[in-house]
């Protein structure tokens, strides 16, 4: 005797699949799609939090920090920043102040400028070193332009000589002489001072 003959395993109508293999196939469909769609919501990210610039360093940042630098620059974030009036002697000043991180270090002091933009033109102007701040006194002492100047200078000579990669630096930057009654735009870069 020869083995009877097994029977054959029923074969679903032609044109219709096995219900677990067209289950595996839709699986398979639907994870490249939602792994396509991933990729493209994390490249809107990556462009938004880089302000235009991809730059993929930008997807693992902390807390509220913004890049401050222009392309081409060593990346840097601000956060923390914050801006108010200061009453002086003299009158009220406005400050911007935060801390900032050079991702891959500086090898030289790392310069913040403000500006108050009034649409496209600049407003009020000034810059300083991050890494060290003016204390209430010398604020308080602060009554025209050049007076901001001179702070600005002799808070440099306080200032961190070189940003390390990821150290937080402070910086505070008074705007003297600030037009009143208008509303305006603040923009704060950072680059290395050399």
């Amino acid at each position: 005797g020869a083995p009877a003959p097994r029977p054959a395993p029923e074969q679903p109508p032609d044109g219709v699949e096995r219900p677990a293999r067209g289950r595996v196939r839709a699986v398979a469909v639907n994870a490249l799609w939602l792994g396509a769609l991933l990729a493209v919501a994390v490249g809107f990210f990556v462009f938004w939090r880089g302000e235009g610039r991809v730059d993929p360093r930008l997807l693992f940042q902390r807390d509220d920090a913004s890049p401050v630098s222009a392309p081409g620059q060593p990346l840097i974030v601000a956060a923390r920043m914050s801006n108010g009036i200061y009453e002086t002697a003299h009158g009220r000043l406005i400050f911007v102040r935060g801390e900032l991180q050079a991702r891959d270090g500086v090898a030289s002091p790392v310069r913040v400028r403000v500006a108050l933009l009034d649409g496209e033109r600049v407003a009020a102007e000034m810059e300083g070193l991050a890494g060290a701040v003016p204390t209430p006194e010398e604020l308080y002492a602060v009554g025209s332009a050049a007076d901001a100047a001179r702070l600005a200078r002799g808070i440099a000579a306080r200032a961190a000589s070189r940003a390390q990669p990821g150290e937080w630096l402070p910086f505070l930057v008074p705007l003297a002489e600030v037009p009143a009654d208008r509303r305006l735009a603040l923009r704060v870069r950072a680059e290395p001072a050399r």
